[in-house]
């Protein structure tokens, strides 16, 4: 018996006029160090202008050592297999005039190898 696609890959075309958000995935850079040998942060873009779906999947509040933020966790779907997207990764979106910034929690790839599916947090103060 053959396997057959539950979506059509004909019918990606619409499906892709459904995704609103662009965004950039990048990682961070520890190749450098200081004279004094600690490593100096960096991010390089491991993805650039991604179509994407961001829903919100809940969220809580945290209170740390008299501070307090909001912890707000979210789904994003990307058309395509991806798997070099690991956890710890951000995922970087602007959308009328404000940027947002996701750190990935978990990586899925659907079984269909069709799309892949990201669970991260954004906090807010």
């Amino acid at each position: 018996m053959q396997n057959r696609a539950i979506i059509d890959n004909r019918r990606m075309d619409w499906i892709s006029n459904r995704f609103l958000h662009v965004v950039d995935i990048t990682t961070e850079d520890e190749d450098q160090t200081d004279d004094f040998g600690q490593p100096i942060p960096s991010e390089s873009t491991l993805y650039e202008g991604l179509k994407a779906q961001i829903s919100s999947a809940g969220g809580d509040e945290v209170r740390n050592d008299g501070s307090v933020y909001g912890l707000h966790t979210h789904s994003i779907l990307l058309i395509g297999v991806y798997p070099d997207i690991k956890t710890g990764m951000e995922v970087h979106t602007s959308r009328n005039g404000k940027e947002e910034t996701y750190r990935v929690l978990l990586v899925e790839i659907n079984s269909q190898d069709t799309h892949t599916r990201l669970q991260v947090e954004r906090r807010a103060i």
